[in-house]
């Protein structure tokens, strides 16, 4: 199954979960603190204030920044926080419409293997030790009133499964933009009594 085709199931079964009033599903395995940045790239740099700009199936765009946390414990997913700015504009490249989004909630979180190079690779947002690769769906709301989705999926350079893209996806009201260009994402997972 190519990326485009797993991206459209798992947006499918997710919303389903969201719209069916089906509460976090996740396996945690400890009490830890997960951090999610859209990252901004400057070689050999990593640091946070990324932009990404996915597109839909009709030639619309949403530019947005982003960053997070949540703590999971024993299955549960409390203390959510985080979100950012965006923009949208038409295929013609018309802004339709910017703010700001809030997370309200996680869906998901999957933590996958994977790790930074060092060197080459220096990370300016956290311990570099705690760098993780792993997919977590964001429940977020807009300020202009509308609702939707945001997925961030992380592939780090050492060991992350095949299977896992670099990237995001955005779902704004009934728009799906799902083709993201490889845009850096990053999470930091540590146990929470250790977090700042």
């Amino acid at each position: 199954m190519n990326q485009k085709i797993k991206r459209h199931w798992l947006i499918g079964i997710v919303t389903a979960l969201v719209l069916s009033g089906v509460g976090t599903v996740t396996r945690a395995s400890d009490d830890v603190t997960v951090r999610w940045d859209l990252l901004k790239v400057v070689p050999p740099n990593l640091y946070a204030g990324g932009v990404a700009s996915p597109t839909a199936g009709d030639g619309s765009m949403i530019t947005v920044t982003g960053t997070g946390t949540f703590q999971m414990e024993e299955g549960s997913i409390d203390n959510v926080s985080g979100g950012g700015t965006w923009e949208t504009r038409d295929a013609s490249n018309t802004v339709t419409g910017s703010g700001t989004y809030r997370v309200r909630g996680v869906v998901l979180f999957m933590r996958a293997p994977g790790s930074l190079p060092s060197p080459p690779l220096v990370d300016h947002i956290g311990n570099a030790a705690d760098a993780s690769s792993g997919l977590a769906v964001l429940r977020v709301h807009y300020s202009d009133g509308s609702r939707g989705i945001l997925v961030v999926e992380c592939m780090l350079p050492v060991g992350s499964p095949p299977s896992f893209v670099e990237g995001i996806t955005v779902i704004k009201g009934n728009l799906n933009y799902l083709n993201s260009s490889h845009s850096p994402t990053l999470f930091h997972v540590q146990a929470a009594h250790e977090s700042n």
